[in-house]
């Protein structure tokens, strides 16, 4: 009877390291995905900016790129600024919302203040690139109108 028992209990645990080796596989399947997407793109825009500068990659010329990338470059002090004062907040925030009786109204206004910031952050950082976009000859700005459907 302890052969029978302990053939059910062997193909359960060689069940489940086939499915622990599956689960690996395809968590290592998406980590090199991610890292070989990254590794391979080709302008390597970094900083706060970068969603914003991302689109531009590939539709202008090197030269035009290299422009708005350097206004956006300026930026970075004002965008700083934002991020510094919503990191802040958020310890405000924390520290409303661990108080012994949280004040609900205080939580959503600070909520509210935060996202007024991010709003403020964006519409900074897209106004500038958008400026630095409109200083580019129209030969540039005409290409980015071609290809703004292909990603």
């Amino acid at each position: 009877m302890t052969v029978a028992l302990s053939r059910p209990v062997a193909r359960d645990r060689r069940r489940w390291v086939f499915y622990g080796l599956l689960a690996s596989l395809v968590l290592n399947a998406f980590l090199l995905g991610f890292a070989a997407t990254e590794f391979f793109r080709i302008g390597k825009v970094t900083g706060p900016l970068r969603f914003e500068l991302r689109w531009l990659e590939g539709r202008l010329p090197d030269a035009d790129f290299a422009r708005v990338q350097t206004a956006a470059d300026g930026l970075r002090p004002q965008v700083q600024a934002h991020i510094d004062r919503m990191r802040t907040m958020r310890v405000e925030l924390g520290t409303l919302v661990a108080a012994p009786r949280p004040d609900k109204a205080a939580i959503d206004q600070k909520l509210a203040d935060i996202r007024a910031e991010q709003v403020a952050m964006i519409k900074e950082g897209q106004d500038g690139i958008a400026a630095a976009l409109l200083s580019l000859p129209p030969e540039s700005r005409a290409r980015l109108a071609e290809t703004s459907g292909d990603r």
